[in-house]
């Protein structure tokens, strides 16, 4: 099974955080919100607020888990 299909079938409509491995000034980025989907090499996650839903290309994706604190 691909990340996305793993990351859909455990966390889909759940609130997660999304570690990537993009560094920023020393920093590893963290993206965190729901889990709208996904399909092909890319997810879809919405955070709190009106802003649009970010896709998340899974090659850059470190590793992934529930936001218990949002549960």
């Amino acid at each position: 099974m691909s990340l996305v299909e793993e990351s859909l079938k455990y966390f889909k409509d759940k609130s997660v955080v999304i570690v990537t491995d993009v560094e920023t000034d020393g920093s590893i980025e963290e993206i965190a919100g729901v889990l709208l989907g996904g399909s092909g090499d890319c997810l879809l996650v919405k955070d709190e607020g009106d802003n649009l839903p970010t896709v998340i290309n899974v090659s850059h994706i470190a590793w992934i888990y529930e936001d218990e604190e949002q549960v």
